[in-house]
């Protein structure tokens, strides 16, 4: 059967009466802490291996979706969201100072870009609510409920075929088309939802460092 893993500290570790004090190294764990919440965490990376949850298979764009998510990020850059196709794709990703979607349907790829003023706008330790909205050949982006200009692309349906990637990706980020970061989202994510539906996150979703269930505070 299928075993969940522990969650939660452990303290005083024995083994055959002995007391275990040296840890050689950590898989998927994080220092205990009395401040946590409910989320996804997800560990600093790099360009060629990022964290990521990896969410529902042959996930299709088509003509209309509307997805939404709530960030408390560590960093000012990182990649949040990308689908692929055989050439189609979309890609939410934080730049700098910006919240930027790009999408390609098939006929050039076309983006919208929502400003921030500054790149530490939302590494204040708050959540901040951002959404991405594609409809036909129009995307926009929302940063705690006020949307960027639209972005105009040509045809309408993106066809997409791939899972749904949160965070990161299994691929060397310069290898993934669409995306301009060069490191996975690194803080917490919650509350992701598609349309009107909430996803649920099962805990093989996770790759590389990722915590399901547990996002440290502090």
């Amino acid at each position: 059967g299928f075993y969940q893993p522990f969650k939660g500290c452990l303290k005083g570790l024995l083994m055959n009466g002995q007391r275990v004090t040296d840890i050689s190294y950590r898989v998927n764990s994080l220092r205990c802490t009395d401040t946590v919440e409910e989320g996804v965490y997800f560990g600093a990376s790099n360009n060629m291996q990022s964290n990521y949850l990896k969410l529902l298979e042959n996930f299709k764009v088509g003509d209309e979706v509307s997805i939404s998510m709530e960030i408390r990020p560590r960093n000012s850059t990182g990649l949040l969201l990308s689908v692929h196709g055989k050439r189609d794709y979309l890609v939410l990703e934080l730049l700098e100072n910006e919240v930027v979607a790009n999408v390609e349907n098939g006929h050039g790829p076309f983006r919208a870009s929502y400003s921030l003023g500054n790149k530490f706008a939302l590494c204040d330790g708050n959540w901040h609510k951002i959404h991405v909205v594609k409809s036909l050949y129009v995307v926009s982006v929302g940063v705690d409920g006020h949307f960027s200009k639209p972005g105009l692309g040509a045809y309408a349906s993106t066809d997409t075929r791939s899972s749904l990637y949160i965070g990161g990706h299994e691929k060397p980020l310069h290898k993934v088309r669409g995306v301009r970061s060069r490191r996975g989202f690194t803080g917490c994510i919650k509350n992701i939802v598609i349309g009107e539906s909430p996803i649920k996150i099962p805990l093989t979703a996770a790759g590389r460092n990722t915590h399901i269930g547990v996002c440290p505070v502090d």
